[in-house]
């Protein structure tokens, strides 16, 4: 007994120490896993971009030799080269690997990969657009001639929408590339100009960047979809279908597999458009929620895509879940979020006590003629969400029943009552490029001032629109409001932004030297600049935080198009505040023509907790330029 229980102790510290010995050998292990990391560096000197061959020749320079020689082992350690939108690559790298880049001359950062999620016929009607020779839409040529570049789940090209039916050739100056050559059932055209996939999204860049989750092929007709005479779904809905640009060019990029959408993937994909010729830029994918702009690599991509002239249409998110709450929210960004629209497809059920509900269903009754109730389940079994969202039905099971089901997902992917705004938005702008009398060339940052200074804050039927609680919207709520694409295309007076005044905000953010850096590529030096705070950005709206001292700021826009204009000054604020616009008149003699003014905003008492908001208008006899105005509550402003 004595040896038994002498043995015991040694046994317990036999199996603490075979346990710590597992532990060292699993930390290791994990040490010695490659992770998937963007890797961020300082531009070279008088940096051209090269070529390919030399920019991952340069690349690889920054890895240890040990590093590239076990590249053979498990596929290459370089996953992506980028010249044009990041100076940088992507590569797997081990911990040790990783801290020793770090440490490298050259390297302003690396980036673990992470995944962003996707943010989700009648939206050109809804917005006012119709049929017929002497309408906008039909002046604008539907988009004709322009290229847009969607980064998504890909797309099914063989889909009605995507047919090339009337419209031209690519325009000479595209250099994309199409990896549809090979499959069946579809493949580049006159429509679908460019596809291609990259990294998880294209399993090893080997396969075509087909559609298998259905939103890049829903998005991509919510933006640039070609007319397709008697569409219905479902027998509801009956018309023609169409984007908002339907003779706009599509270059796809599938940089998401399924919902998930890696950030490395995502830079390779902009790298890529910016390098093929895209005149705009869009995506549905939410970025990183509150990253400072310089540790936001889709901000930092999109800042050298807007530096190119292209214009990025971005996706607000759909979590909130407050008002406010957005991503992609960088100033050289047009940023869209959804709303709902005047179609319903109505339907009444009455339960067996008699009670009635009405909603909408693009299920309609049709041979129910005894008018005897029908029983109702909900198939929820034990909590499965496949079953929950009638994924996982057995027809013999529900065959005669009405079935409520927790989320509603057809082929077709009819958003009903729901705009994928950030594609129609983008639709909007190709469209609006391919006027039938452009304004002269507008940058990105004044094509973003025209869709917002002539959005709508009213709805169809002139009442002020609501937000999901059915109380007036906020700015905060609803932006600068609905888009009208007949006004934006002619808005009268721009604000105006370049990349000399981005760097002067970004300054003003207090990030430092190194983050303009990051963002800019530049080597800035801030204190010889004279940095600005976020409402003395040229912007078209106005964000004052508001104390007890009064504010004034400088705005300049740009006359478009009229010779001789005048506007005045409306200012529509409660009355709390005082907004005194000096000048309050602006004459302009010429096209192109920048004038400057001052905006001083005060409170008339006491400051109001809540905040406050209004517009400032510069009315001409022809243009009303609406600028909101926001004062935000009083604990945002300290």
């Amino acid at each position: 007994m004595r040896t038994q229980k002498s043995l015991l102790p040694l046994l317990l510290l036999s199996a603490a120490a075979l346990l710590a010995v597992a532990d060292a050998l699993l930390a290791v292990a994990d040490a010695q896993e490659r992770k998937n990391y963007v890797v961020h560096l300082e531009p070279r000197d008088n940096d051209d971009g090269g070529s390919a061959g030399s920019l991952e020749e340069w690349h690889r320079s920054f890895l240890p030799e040990a590093t590239l020689d076990s590249a053979a082992d498990d596929g290459p350690r370089i996953i992506h080269s980028y010249s044009h939108v990041l100076t940088g690559f992507a590569a797997r790298l081990t911990d040790a690997e990783a801290e020793t880049l770090r440490s490298k001359e050259g390297c302003l950062r690396l980036y673990p990969e992470e995944f962003l999620p996707l943010a989700t016929t009648h939206s050109p009607g809804f917005l006012g657009l119709h049929m017929g020779k002497d309408g906008f839409w039909s002046r604008s040529g539907f988009g004709r001639g322009v290229v847009i570049g969607l980064l998504d789940t890909g797309i099914l090209p063989s889909h009605p929408s995507f047919n090339d039916a009337g419209l031209p050739p690519p325009p000479k100056k595209w250099k994309g590339t199409c990896q549809f050559r090979s499959i069946a059932g579809g493949g580049c055209s006159n429509k679908v100009i460019g596809a291609r996939a990259f990294g998880s999204a294209a399993i090893n860049n080997t396969a075509p960047p087909v559609d298998d989750a259905g939103h890049g092929t829903h998005t991509a007709s919510t933006a640039a979809g070609n007319f397709v005479q008697n569409a219905d779904v479902r027998g509801n809905a009956h018309g023609t279908a169409s984007g908002m640009a339907p003779h706009a060019h599509l270059a796809i990029y599938k940089v998401c597999a399924r919902s998930r959408c890696s950030i490395m993937d995502i830079v390779a994909g902009l790298d890529a458009a910016v390098m093929d010729g895209v005149d705009v830029l869009s995506f549905s994918i939410s970025a990183t929620d509150g990253a400072q702009f310089n540790y936001d690599l889709i901000a930092i991509a999109t800042f050298k895509a807007m530096e190119h002239g292209i214009f990025v249409s971005a996706a607000a998110g759909n979590d909130g879940p407050t008002a406010g709450s957005i991503t992609n929210g960088a100033p050289w960004m047009l940023t869209v979020a959804a709303g709902t629209m005047d179609r319903a497809i109505r339907t009444t059920v009455r339960l067996g006590n008699g009670q009635e509900f009405d909603g909408e269903s693009l299920f309609q009754p049709r041979n129910n003629t005894a008018g005897r109730p029908l029983p109702l389940v909900f198939p929820d079994r034990n909590g499965d969400p496949e079953a929950r969202d009638c994924s996982t039905l057995v027809e013999a099971k529900v065959r005669g029943k009405v079935v409520l089901c927790e989320i509603r997902s057809i082929t077709e992917h009819v958003e009903q009552g729901q705009m994928v705004s950030a594609y129609g938005g983008a639709g909007m702008i190709l469209m609006n490029k391919a006027a039938e009398e452009p304004a002269p060339e507008l940058v990105p940052a004044a094509i973003k001032s025209a869709i917002m200074t002539s959005s709508n804050t009213a709805d169809h039927a002139g009442v002020p629109i609501k937000d999901e609680q059915y109380r007036r919207a906020s700015f905060y709520s609803m932006g600068a409001g609905y888009v009208n694409p007949s006004r934006a295309v002619d808005p009268g007076l721009v604000y105006d932004l370049g990349a000399g005044e981005y760097v002067a905000y970004l300054c003003g953010l207090g990030i430092g030297d190194d983050g303009v850096k990051e963002i800019t590529g530049r080597r800035i030096a801030c204190a010889k600049l004279k940095a600005i705070t976020e409402a003395e950005l040229n912007y078209p709206s106005l964000v004052v935080k508001l104390l007890s001292h009064p504010i004034t700021v400088c705005r300049t826009v740009t006359n478009l198009r009229k010779t001789n204009s005048v506007y005045t000054a409306v200012v529509d604020m409660p009355k709390g505040v005082s907004v005194v616009v000096r000048p309050p008149m602006l004459r302009f003699t010429r096209v192109n023509e920048k004038q400057s003014f001052t905006v001083t905003v005060r409170w008339n008492g006491p400051p109001a907790v809540a905040g406050a908001e209004g517009n400032l208008k510069w009315v001409s006899s022809e243009h009303v330029v609406r600028s909101p105005i926001v004062i935000p509550p009083a604990k945002a402003a300290a």
